[in-house]
């Protein structure tokens, strides 16, 4: 059996709820409320997709989220990969492709996101691109840039801003001894002391009894 991690979990802060999906398969359970979150998220992708091909943005769209065409996958070791389905990529003026991925959110993510980028407050947004930009596709379109687009559910900006950073080999190497290290556990791994609380606060996993971690 192959342990799959998924490129949009893979720089979640908690070791733990990587595991149990990943190694255990389990699901994590999710009420109505974020469900209905997430999928306003995806129904708007397309609507930035239309967006950014209006200020002029060759968009090339990997429509359909997890039933996308094009997958990239990552082996990290025999049995272990790490999958998935990147969001676009594109390129301005006939200039160099950049990986990008649509990040919705809500007005106060946004206002921090703006204000600190998105290394600073949302890390995972550029672990997870740094997969795509890995993968062959990208590779065959000699990618070198990732990009996230951000777009405000709550009161909508045009054009669209984002932000980018360099794809770095070191990071990916970071993201597969991650995948690995987890991998290779046989009990549930001890998070770390540093990792934020809100992994917690958000987690289905802790909220169905899964998981017994406390601070």
């Amino acid at each position: 059996m192959t342990i799959v991690f998924r490129a949009s979990g893979i720089g979640h802060p908690c070791p733990r709820k990587l595991w149990y999906e990943a190694v255990r398969g389990l699901e994590e359970p999710y009420e109505p409320q974020t469900l209905f979150t997430f999928d306003i998220g995806t129904a708007l992708e397309s609507v930035a997709i239309k967006y950014l091909r209006h200020e002029g943005w060759e968009v090339l769209y990997n429509e359909g989220s997890q039933e996308a065409e094009i997958e990239t996958v990552i082996p990290v070791a025999p049995g272990v990969e790490i999958r998935g389905h990147h969001d676009m990529v594109l390129r301005f003026n006939d200039g160099p492709w950049i990986m990008g991925d649509v990040k919705t959110m809500n007005s106060f993510a946004y206002k921090d996101w703006k204000k600190h980028g998105t290394m600073a407050k949302y890390p995972q947004y550029f672990d997870q691109t740094t997969i795509y930009t890995a993968g062959e596709y990208a590779r065959s379109l000699r990618i070198e840039t990732m990009g996230i687009w951000a777009l405000n559910k709550d009161k909508v900006e045009y054009p669209l801003p984002y932000d980018t950073a360099p794809f770095s080999q070191d990071k990916l190497e970071d993201l597969k001894l991650k995948a690995f290290s987890i991998a290779m556990s046989e009990v549930p791994p001890v998070p770390d002391d540093a990792m934020p609380t809100w992994c917690c606060s958000y987690c289905g996993f802790k909220r169905d009894g899964t998981c017994d971690h406390t601070f």
